[in-house]
């Protein structure tokens, strides 16, 4: 059960969020030959306080967040169905928990591995888009991911983190339908995307040594993404066909700690890198795309650092990491972010100094599986690059800062 307020980005006002989602496993049945079948199914009901209308007699929707069947051997195991994924430090495939609804992905995926503890490899397919007009009507191309993800660290030493992935988005051929505008602000045209297919190669390490640990994560993306749809004029297309698009992207996250006071206060320093679209790679796209993160928890927890519907792309970024365990219930984390962008914004086209943000969290542990927590973020943009996207005073000046402020309480019934 999550609540929370001002989760609106760059709107005021407040919101409550709710969430209860409950697991049923039927456990893993014995076929005999080493096989074994098992069935897991979690129910959620997830939303916002006041959407039942204005009669309240419109009961929440109650929608399937995971569920999928399962068969294992000696040393693979197979899913099919909806799960989530959550890989690493949720960098670039994350359930995005801190969301009332959370993600899920629907596929077929498989572990290979000799032991729990061992090095292991997923493969997994996933279907993100079924791009049926009947369906979705906006487009009838298909969109893909699948990929390969290894955990190596353990087959070199116990508790060191060590994996590569090589991950593929793909799109179909597509016919798309978008909206007229001008003198034809009512009629519908049509054009056709060509399908692309992008590849994500991936290192990720994270260990710890004595009073140091280190957290390290690096990757490059190549191929193809779909192009963007044309202009239109008074309703007609320039192009009836859109190619895809070449992409050549890069990004880099490197985090330093330090352990003192017995494990109750720990010092970070980190930064990062994530490539941006050059103005002049001449056709080429390097902007990286972030892929499926668990976001809320990389670029300051306002999420005002956007770009589009993309954060994490065209930024470099120090963050300072504060994190206190003063007693055993309580764990504070204060985090210093400063932002710029290396190329010019899509928001107005300046790139430098883009502004920072001071972000404070407070966890409770109230009992064995229930937490409360508290979150505040304070975002200071820089003028030159938000002032025609953040809320700007009157007179003309310096836009104003974002406050964001959540609370959640939360109870798991097991770990």
């Amino acid at each position: 059960l999550g609540l929370s307020t001002g989760r609106a980005r760059f709107s005021e006002g407040d919101a409550v969020f709710y969430r209860v989602r409950f697991g049923l496993n039927t456990g893993m049945f014995d076929l005999g030959q080493g096989i074994k079948v098992g069935l897991q199914f979690t129910p959620q009901a997830a939303g916002t306080f006041g959407n039942n209308g204005p009669n309240t007699i419109v009961d929440a929707q109650l929608g399937l967040h995971e569920g999928y069947a399962r068969i294992a051997g000696k040393f693979v195991r197979v899913d099919a169905g909806r799960y989530e994924l959550n890989y690493g430090d949720a960098l670039v495939i994350g359930n995005l928990d801190w969301n009332e609804i959370a993600r899920t992905f629907d596929g077929v995926r498989a572990r290979i591995s000799s032991s729990p503890t061992s090095a292991w490899l997923d493969l997994f397919a996933n279907v993100v888009d079924e791009g049926r007009p009947d369906f979705l009507g906006a487009a009838d191309g298909d969109y893909y991911f699948l990929g390969g993800y290894a955990a190596l660290g353990p087959a070199i030493k116990q508790g060191l983190d060590l994996d590569a992935y090589v991950l593929v988005r793909a799109w179909g051929d597509a016919k798309n339908v978008q909206a007229a505008t001008g003198a034809a602000a009512n009629a519908m045209t049509t054009f056709r995307r060509e399908n692309a297919a992008e590849a994500t190669l991936g290192l990720r390490s994270k260990a710890r040594f004595g009073l140091f640990d280190y957290r390290v994560e690096a990757g490059m993306q190549a191929g193809s993404r779909p192009g963007a749809a044309p202009a239109l004029s008074n309703g007609a297309l320039a192009t009836r066909t859109v190619d895809s698009v070449d992409v050549l992207a890069y990004q880099g996250d490197l985090e330093l700690g330090l352990n003192l006071a017995q494990d109750k206060l720990r010092i970070g320093l980190e930064g990062l890198y994530a490539s941006g679209d050059n103005p002049r790679s001449r056709g080429k796209n390097t902007g990286w795309d972030e892929l499926f993160p668990t976001a809320h928890k990389w670029l300051g927890l306002s999420d005002a650092f956007v770009q589009g519907t993309i954060k994490r792309t065209n930024v470099a970024s120090g963050v300072l990491h504060l994190t206190a365990n003063p007693f055993k219930p309580v764990v504070i984390q204060v985090d210093g972010h400063l932002f710029t962008r290396p190329e010019p914004s899509v928001v107005n086209g300046k790139d430098g100094f883009a502004g920072g943000e001071v972000d404070v969290g407070v966890v409770y542990t109230l009992a064995k599986g229930l937490k409360v927590r508290a979150l505040y973020a304070l975002f200071m943009p820089d003028s030159a690059l938000y002032a025609d996207r953040l809320p700007v005073r009157t007179p003309p000046g310096s836009p104003d800062p974002v406050h964001y402020f959540e609370t959640e309480l939360r109870y798991d019934l097991l770990p």
